[in-house]
C-alpha cells in the first residue's frame, strides 16, 4: 500500500509541473525568473543527495527534482535572469548543510537545513498567491498538494529521516492551495 502511494505521489507531482511548463513555453507573456528555479534545484537535488545516503529518498522528491530542472531549463529559454537576495540566502543555506553535513558528520542536520532551505525558497510563492492568486497555477499546485498527501500516507517510518521532506512539503504546498482556492475568504477578514 505504501509502495503505491509513494509511486502515485510522484507522478502527482511531476504531472504538476505540466500546468506550469505549458505556461511557461506557450504564453508568450511568461516571463519568469529562472533563478530561483536553479536555486530550487539546487536545493531539491541536495536535499535528494542527503536523503538518499540516510536511506530516506522519496519518490515524491525525485520527481520534484527533476520538474524542478526541466522548469529551470525552460525559463532559461522562455524566462528572464535575476538574482534577489533570498535566492542567494536559500542557496548559501543548502551549501552549508552540506559542509556541516560533511566536516561535522551530521547528514540529519544538513538535511533539516536543506529543508529549511526549500521552505524560506516558498515565501515568494506565498505571497505571490496572497497577493496576486491569478498568477499561479491552481491545478499545478493542487496537484503538488494531492502528492504530498499520498507522500505523507507512504511514509515508511516516523522519524526525522523518513518524514521531514513529505511533511514540509505538505505544509507547504497546503498553504499555497489554501491562498489559490480561497483567496477572497481569506483576505476578506484580514
Amino acid at each position: 500500500m505504501k509502495e503505491y502511494c509513494s509511486i502515485i505521489a510522484g507522478a502527482l507531482y511531476l504531472l504538476g509541473y505540466a500546468p506550469y511548463l505549458w505556461y511557461v513555453t506557450r504564453d508568450k507573456r511568461a516571463k519568469p525568473l529562472w533563478a530561483p528555479w536553479l536555486i530550487f534545484s539546487t536545493v531539491e537535488s541536495i536535499a535528494l543527495w542527503e536523503m538518499r545516503v540516510a536511506g530516506t529518498d522519496t519518490t515524491q522528491l525525485w520527481c520534484s527534482t527533476v520538474g524542478s530542472w526541466l522548469t529551470f531549463a525552460a525559463t532559461l529559454v522562455y524566462g528572464k535572469s535575476g538574482f534577489k537576495r533570498l535566492d542567494i540566502a536559500c542557496l548559501a543555506c543548502a551549501l552549508i548543510s552540506v559542509a556541516v553535513w560533511k566536516i561535522c558528520g551530521q547528514l540529519m542536520l544538513g538535511l533539516m537545513m536543506s529543508l529549511t532551505a526549500i521552505t524560506i525558497g516558498m515565501i515568494p510563492i506565498f505571497i505571490s498567491a496572497w497577493v496576486n492568486p491569478q498568477a499561479e497555477d491552481k491545478r499545478g499546485w493542487t496537484l503538488f498538494w494531492a502528492s504530498c498527501v499520498f507522500a505523507t500516507i507512504a511514509i515508511p517510518k516516523w522519524d526525522f529521516a523518513n518524514a521531514a521532506q513529505p511533511i514540509s512539503f505538505l505544509i507547504t504546498e497546503t498553504i499555497v492551495t489554501i491562498l489559490l482556492w480561497y483567496p477572497r475568504k481569506l483576505t476578506a477578514k484580514c
